[in-house]
């Protein structure tokens, strides 16, 4: 269970990619299996995509690798989905190894290198957290890159 107090912070651990994210934007955090099978097909775009069907609705779920391109598979390997708050730009859900509650004091943050500061990042800072980097988002800069990538609207293709 995720701690939602205003300091706490949510990792999320995909392989060698780590996710921070307040905790107050993951709305859940649910089984992998619990994803609509039937969805789990080719889509239009070449990746597979599922839907997790939540009470508060839909989540398009997807699976990212170390670089944040979509993998072409949901893997089995992953066995939760951290389902990030509902913004402007959608519902998603991250396929994931596991999601924690962990404190963060400021002074772990640390400013993104310069060559990877941009207009459109993702990310706003990092933490070394466990003797590894850990990128620093929220849910909303989450939603919008998934928008942007997969989009909101696209439907999933038929196999």
């Amino acid at each position: 269970m995720l701690d939602h107090s205003s300091n706490k912070m949510c990792l999320i651990r995909c392989g060698d990619l780590r996710l921070v994210l307040p905790a107050s934007d993951i709305a859940s955090v649910e089984l992998a299996e619990d994803i609509q099978p039937v969805l789990q097909q080719k889509s239009a775009t070449g990746y597979v995509e599922g839907m997790l069907a939540l009470t508060q609705g839909q989540w398009r779920v997807a699976l990212l690798d170390t670089e944040l391109k979509f993998k072409q598979y949901l893997s089995q390997a992953h066995r939760y989905v951290a389902c990030l708050s509902n913004t402007e730009f959608g519902a998603y859900g991250l396929m994931c190894d596991d999601a924690k509650s962990i404190a963060l004091p400021d002074q772990h943050r640390e400013p993104l290198p310069t060559i990877m500061q941009t207009q459109q990042q993702v990310f706003n800072q990092l933490i070394k957290y466990e003797n590894r980097i850990a990128l620093i988002t929220d849910a909303r800069r989450l939603s919008q890159y998934c928008a942007i990538t997969i989009g909101p609207n696209r439907a999933i293709a038929a196999a």
